[in-house]
């Protein structure tokens, strides 16, 4: 829903899912030029019992109640953005995100992702020991036309690369397909301590394709398989003025 007054728009949007949990965000414009403030909230069906913070691994995959606050920026001419976000995760430690996107010509743009726990708190042991301080995720994108763009990334410090092409059919329907593979890369400036010796494990490249469909009445169909028969679609439309609702479901037709 959106609510306006004089210049100032806040629009919220929620979303519930099946087993209960609740995500809640609210994004205020209209404060100067460009400039977007932003609020959000996860809120699970359940209390939550655990008493021990998330394992890194499982930190972004794992829901629990938090809170979020972040700042965007967007320079007139669309050619440049930059974002910083804050957020708390129940019985984690708060994590700052700061994102920055430009174009360096017609046909090429850039994009880069920091994020770090400044406010963490270490044992004596834990800072000797070799440990990540930083994550690094780097993105250059090529536009050959309106119609065609490749997209390489690479995430985790360096660890994790894809590349992707988007191609537009017609002006309701564009398809995708993304590659992606770990690679074992690690940037040791977002490192601290001596590094242990480990062996890597060659792993195949993984395939997406991908296609979406805007349709007459304003609504959006998408879909997407990956390599191990994994079928993703989403349908999103209008209930009424001011209100977009969004389905999606996940099967695997490899089975």
């Amino acid at each position: 829903s959106t609510f306006e007054k004089d210049d100032l728009k806040l629009t919220s949007t929620g979303t519930l899912y099946e087993n209960g949990i609740v995500n809640e965000n609210f994004v205020l414009s209209g404060l100067a030029d460009g400039l977007k403030v932003k609020f959000g909230t996860t809120l699970l069906q359940t209390v939550e019992t655990d008493q021990a913070p998330l394992e890194e691994s499982k930190e972004k995959k794992v829901k629990r109640n938090e809170g979020k606050f972040g700042v965007s920026w967007v320079e007139k001419n669309k050619k440049c953005s930059a974002n910083l976000s804050v957020t708390k995760k129940q019985l984690n430690d708060v994590v700052v995100d700061v994102n920055f996107a430009g174009e360096v010509n017609e046909y090429v743009s850039v994009g880069a992702k920091l994020s770090g726990k400044p406010l963490r708190k270490l044992t004596e042991e834990q800072q000797q020991a070799y440990r990540k301080v930083l994550d690094l995720d780097l993105a250059v994108k090529f536009s050959y036309d309106d119609d065609l763009t490749c997209t390489t990334e690479l995430s985790k410090n360096g660890k994790d690369a894809k590349i992707g092409l988007w191609r537009k059919v017609n002006d309701n329907l564009s398809v995708s397909a993304q590659w992606k593979n770990t690679l074992g890369v690690q940037f040791p400036f977002c490192y601290r301590g001596e590094k242990p010796e480990t062996t890597e494990t060659k792993k195949e490249w993984g395939f997406t394709a991908g296609a979406a469909l805007k349709l007459d009445d304003g609504s959006n169909l998408r879909a997407k398989v990956n390599e191990k028969g994994v079928l993703t679609t989403g349908y999103d439309f209008d209930l009424k003025e001011n209100l977009r609702a969004n389905v999606s479901w996940e099967t695997n037709v490899a089975k």
